[in-house]
This record gives C-alpha cells, structure tokens and sequence, in this order.
C-alpha cells in the first residue's frame, strides 16, 4: 500500500492473501467517461470484515448477490479473483455499499431513473414470448418480451413489448425465462404514452438466484455457467426447448404477485445446489430481508415483525424522494421518525424486498411517492 496514493491492485495480488468470501452487496453505478458505462460497487464479507469493493467482474451475467468469491487481501484492500475478472476499475471504497442489490439506473442508464419510475403505478410483469429485431441498419439485433402486465389495486390486466432484454443487468440474467412473474412499473413518458419496466433490482433481492445460469434468450449465448447447463440458446431449437421447460414450470394459475422465482419455475435443485453462505454473511444478507434458501423476500413478514414500521418507511422515503433532505441528513432524519440509529439503509432495503413480492405494497408505495 502506497502512503501517498493508497492501496494498488497490483501489490494486493502480489502480497494478499487468499481469503474465501461472499458478496453481500451491489451497487450500480455509471461512469460518463467512457460513454455511458455501467460499473458495479460491491460489499463482499469475509472473516467477520466488509470490504467495499469497485471492481469489473467477468462473466458479468453470472454475478449472484450472496455468491462466494475468492479474495486476495492484504491489510484493509482486497481484490476479488473470480472467473476472468481482471483489476480494471479496482478501487477500495471508504464505505460498503449496503447489503443486497441497490440499483436506480434505467434500461438507458439514466441515473435516478428507477427511482422515479418507482413513484407510479406497480404491475406484475408475465414475460409470454421473446422476439429478436433487427436494429442499426441491420447491424445489431434486439431481443423484445412480450409481455402481460397487471397492475396492482385491481387494474385490468394488459399487453405490451419491453425491449432491449438483452440489457438485464448481470445479477438479474439468471430471471428472463418465459413464464417468470417479475415485479415492475408502468413508466409514463415525457411527451404522453406509457411503457412497463421490470423493476431488476427487486426481482433479484427477492430471487438471487447463486448458481443459476444465465437465462437463455434468443440469439444470446451464456457463459460457463450457462453453457455447463445447455444454455447456448443460439438456435431456435434451443430456445423452443428453454421456453417449453419454463412454460411447465409455471402454470397458469401461478399468483401474479409471487416472488419472481416461484414464477419461473427456478429447479428445486439450483438452490440445493447453491454453496452454503457463512454465517456472518447470512447476517448481513438477513438483515437487510435477502432471502436465504427457502425463506420468502424481506425477512419479517409484517409490519409487527419489523423495527421500522411500513408507514415510516413510506415517511423517511417520502422526505428523502421529495424533501430538501442531503444524503448526510438522511440517518437523523430517520432517528427522528423513530428508527434505530444506524438501521435506516436496512429496512429501506427489507421494505423494498418486500415490495418486490407483494403487488399492495409495491401501489401503495406508488401512490404515497407519486406526489409531494
């Protein structure tokens, strides 16, 4: 570690040592330097500590929150090893991103977008089929869902095309699979109109899915993972045979609002395959409502359960969403409604987990942060 610049990848490789590890957190972020490019913060425990990691993973598509990794520590900096990831980006963060996905970018990348999309209407998305669409002049091609949406609060149920699947983020691709009942929102545009948004970050809080492949998608080859599993999907052969196992894996009268991968029919044994988490990063990952193997999204059940209470989440969020509240004001701000100091970052999370899994929750967070 240089005094002057701090901690450099190259010599945590050379003189760290191999410490086995979890990553109980993921931050996405955008850099504008290079062209809008999405990058990931990690919180990755092991041995008791957190370390906050920067660092572009490779294959990107097969990142599970609550997945083990390899990592080389030296002092307090540590770099991930795992599967072909390099020290590109590599950065030790003062603090850990929160534990499970926090994730508000939208399908183009705009920062904060989530965020406000996740004011309006809850709807619980059916992907029914996939299309491949040429685009660029014929250049590049984009693999558009056609999906069923039902709104929360009793809404009639409706049709429409999500494009651009092939942009799931890495820690969701294992959930694109026909029959999957994702949580998202209808998004109202800027000049009228209207279009439906999976709502990633929830589904995978609520689904991890450690060990599972990357979905197969039409014209979209996996990686190891996804290729150990026979997940090429570069033929339509493959893809009518990944989309006839989804479609018997959900069947019709699967409940809409049920956590996404009760709806896509994710195996029994891909989560008795998943390695086992240790216990501290259980911890971690419970506290913040991230489900372990058989649990339901969101820990505590009900309002009762929870230190914090589903209205003053919806009371510290409101301000934070529509107050004059700085990101440093946010913990006393939340103190003052009655939270223990320090919880805020973890209920925020449980409660969101839980929105992922329950339609009521996910309208009524809408209509509360749809206005001032």
């Amino acid at each position: 570690m240089s005094p002057l610049f701090g901690p450099d990848a190259g010599r945590v490789q050379l003189n760290g040592t191999r410490t086995a590890g979890t990553i109980v957190g993921i931050e996405v972020n955008i850099t504008s330097d290079e062209g809008a490019t999405r990058f990931n913060d990690y919180a990755v425990e092991a041995g008791g500590t957190v370390y906050g990691i920067r660092q572009d993973l490779d294959p990107d598509d097969e990142i599970r929150l609550g997945m083990p990794v390899t990592l080389l520590v030296d002092g307090t900096a540590a770099v991930i090893e795992w599967g072909d990831s390099g020290t590109y980006r590599w950065k030790m963060l003062k603090t850990p991103p929160a534990a499970g996905i926090a994730d508000d970018l939208d399908g183009s990348g705009n920062r904060g977008a989530m965020k406000r999309i996740r004011r309006g209407t809850a709807v619980a998305v059916t992907l029914l089929e996939f299309s491949v669409r040429k685009v660029a002049l014929g250049l590049g091609e984009s693999v558009d869902a056609k999906v069923r949406a039902v709104p929360g609060g009793g809404g009639e149920p409706f049709e429409a095309t999500i494009p651009a699947m092939q942009q799931t983020p890495g820690y969701a691709a294992h959930l694109p699979a026909i029959g999957a009942t994702l949580p998202g929102w209808i998004r109202s545009g800027l000049l009228g109109g209207e279009s439906v948004v999976i709502d990633w970050a929830a589904a995978a809080n609520a689904d991890p899915g450690v060990g599972r492949p990357p979905a197969p998608l039409p014209g979209k080859r996996g990686g190891l993972l996804g290729q150990l599993a026979g997940g090429t999907a570069g033929s339509a052969e493959a893809d009518a045979g990944a989309d006839a196992g989804a479609d018997a894996a959900a069947p019709a009268g699967a409940d809409a609002g049920a956590p996404a991968g009760a709806a896509a029919g994710a195996p029994a044994a891909a989560d008795a395959a998943a390695p086992a988490i240790p216990a501290f990063a259980q911890t971690l990952l419970a506290k913040a409502g991230v489900p372990q193997a058989g649990e339901v999204a969101g820990g505590a059940a009900t309002d009762a359960d929870d230190d914090v209470s589903w209205e003053t989440f919806l009371d510290v969020q409101h301000q934070i969403d529509w107050g004059p509240l700085k990101k440093k004001e946010i913990e006393d701000y939340a103190v003052s409604k009655g939270v223990p100091a320090g919880e805020w970052p973890a209920a925020q999370r449980r409660w969101q987990l839980r929105m992922g899994s329950d339609m009521g929750l996910m309208t009524e967070y809408g209509q509360r942060m749809s206005r001032p």
